[in-house]
């Protein structure tokens, strides 16, 4: 059984790995984000989320405010929709939002439950 919910998992953070190759350029996430999470362990309320994009390819890292960084594991980006992979504290942790008008809303899914999150673009890009 344990073998079983190890492969789902495995398979499901591949799956971000793949989605994270079809991401299409001129769909702008590229940048630098002030995250809050107000429900969060007060060490991890607040975050700069840094999104780069290279060769079509997303990347990215989040440092809190106490100077720790975590590099991100999977990021895919695709009509609007977010999904971030990272390990804090050697436990995964999803991020699955929505871009609307510069600001990105959604949940937060780690062993502290499910949060909810709102990212505001540091430097607003217009079109």
């Amino acid at each position: 059984m344990k073998n079983l919910i190890l492969l789902i998992l495995v398979t499901g953070l591949l799956s971000f790995t793949r989605q994270a190759e079809t991401y299409t350029p001129g769909d702008d996430i590229s940048g630098q984000w002030t995250v809050t999470v107000p429900q969060a362990p007060v060490e991890y309320q607040r975050s700069t989320l840094t999104i780069n994009e290279n060769e079509g390819k997303l990347s990215g890292k989040v440092k809190f405010d106490n100077g720790d960084e975590i590099f991100i594991t999977s990021i895919t980006f695709k009509e609007g929709k977010i999904k971030i992979v990272l390990s804090i504290d050697y436990s995964s942790v999803l991020l699955d939002g929505t871009l609307k008008e510069n600001i990105i809303t959604g949940k937060v899914e780690s062993s502290e439950g499910i949060l909810d999150f709102t990212a505001c673009r540091k430097e607003i890009k217009t079109k």
